[in-house]
């Protein structure tokens, strides 16, 4: 019973640190910050603090990528004021299933499952990034299901070009 506890407290408290941190600079609102501690400790707890590092960059990357949107977008003059905050329906759309993998391999010896695991969170990460560059950069959008050519930032779009100019704005910026 106290490795349990142990376990679950060092599966706890890296999440609850990650989390208020989130919560402070404005990335999640209540129930995001608490859909993440939950999700965050039941990965860490299955797959330490390996586990852990993976959630923590995928949060970094993804908050990252929103950043930089939303300066692409003040350039262009169609900006919200601030990054929109993360609720829990986007953390769990984002780690269900990551911590999915996390519960079977809490349940059962498969070691394929931490490779599950960051394939979820990978797939998770890069369409946040894709999504965000997409809107920030893509010069026209087009879906995969008619090819047909659409508004940048259309869901489902799909951007190949970007705007060059822009992206040494920024990068001078």
């Amino acid at each position: 019973m106290q490795e349990f506890l142990l376990k679950l407290g060092t599966s706890v408290i890296p999440n609850l640190g990650l989390g208020l941190a989130g919560y402070l600079a404005r990335v999640y609102d209540r129930s995001g910050l608490l859909a993440g501690i939950v999700l965050g400790a039941l990965i860490t707890y299955a797959f330490g603090w390996g586990g852990f590092l993976v959630v923590l960059g995928f949060v970094v990357l993804g908050e990252a990528a929103s950043r930089i949107g939303l300066s692409r977008k003040r350039v262009q003059d169609r900006s919200e004021s601030q990054p929109a905050l993360r609720t829990w329906r986007n953390v769990v759309a984002n780690l269900a299933v990551p911590a999915f993998g996390a519960l079977v391999a809490i349940l059962t010896p498969a070691g394929v499952l931490k490779m599950f695991f960051v394939a979820g969170v990978a797939a998770a990460a890069f369409d946040a990034v894709a999504s965000e560059m997409g809107k920030a950069f893509g010069r026209e959008a087009f879906t995969l299901h008619d090819m047909k050519v659409k508004e940048v930032g259309i869901p489902g779009g799909v951007s190949l070009r970007c705007d060059n100019a822009a992206l040494n704005k920024i990068a001078a910026d």
